[in-house]
């Protein structure tokens, strides 16, 4: 996106407000096998055919931390990586 601005208006259209609010980004719903998320001007959906939406939550978690460009993976990342 070209700006953070364009990022939150597409997330809005394409996640709307049906989906399961999650702690991912800037704002987050799962939805389905579905997860949209922001982070800055970045609207990403993942998608995936494992039903279990920690999976998504998960993967969008390393996601989010790589774009931040930090040198620790998140504590979410790295206790779900363990299992």
């Amino acid at each position: 996106m070209l700006s953070p601005e364009s990022a939150r208006n597409i997330h809005r259209k394409k996640a709307g407000d049906k989906g399961k609010k999650v702690s991912v980004g800037e704002e987050a719903a799962v939805e389905d096998y579905y997860l949209n998320f922001r982070k800055g001007a970045y609207q990403v959906t993942l998608s995936g055919y494992d039903t279990q939406k920690e999976t998504l939550e998960c993967f969008s978690t390393w996601l989010v931390w790589s774009l931040k460009g930090s040198s620790l993976p998140p504590s979410a990342y790295v206790q779900n990586t363990r299992k």
